[in-house]
């Protein structure tokens, strides 16, 4: 959401570790017991942070640049506790999703807009339906389908000879 508006990563980091590091600097540290829980991991038993400053917030980050109510949204979501998060259901009823749903989506993209001072910009139109994706994402999609297709293949031919393929 909030990567959405700024257009930055919220925790860039260059690797897990650093990417917990980045967290921590910007909600604040992990708890005791999900230090526990990385330091009996052989993978991160070696993983000492450096002392952490005052973390940032998610509040001081998107000044004037969220209200109150989608702060709290992004906030609760991003609890560093699993179990004081909100679930998917609690979110679905949170006011910032009230405001979402009843909002005009012109209303959505033009406050956007205003925030970054983006302009609106003019483009041709097409006539009929858009010819599809760009030439490499189709090209990745075939690709993908073509390795699906060949694995399908590789699994019906060490099946029992009386198994049928049907490919559509």
């Amino acid at each position: 959401m909030g990567e959405l508006i700024d257009q930055q990563p919220l925790f860039p980091g260059d690797n897990d570790i650093d990417q917990l590091y980045k967290v921590q600097l910007v909600l604040g540290p992990i708890t005791d017991q999900q230090l526990k829980a990385l330091e009996a991991s052989p993978r991160y038993a070696h993983v000492k942070f450096p002392p952490l400053p005052p973390p940032e917030g998610l509040h001081n980050r998107y000044a004037g640049r969220f209200d109150k109510v989608a702060l709290d949204f992004l906030q609760r979501l991003l609890l560093l506790e699993p179990q004081q998060r909100m679930t998917a259901a609690e979110a679905l009823q949170h006011p910032y999703i009230s405001y979402l749903e009843s909002a005009a989506p012109q209303q959505l993209l033009g406050s956007v807009h205003r925030k970054r001072k983006l302009k609106f910009v003019k483009t041709q139109s097409t006539k009929g339906p858009l010819q599809g994706p760009p030439k490499k994402v189709q090209q990745q999609q075939q690709q993908q389908q073509q390795q699906q297709v060949a694995a399908a293949a590789a699994a019906a031919a060490s099946s029992s000879s009386s198994s049928k393929l049907l490919l559509f």
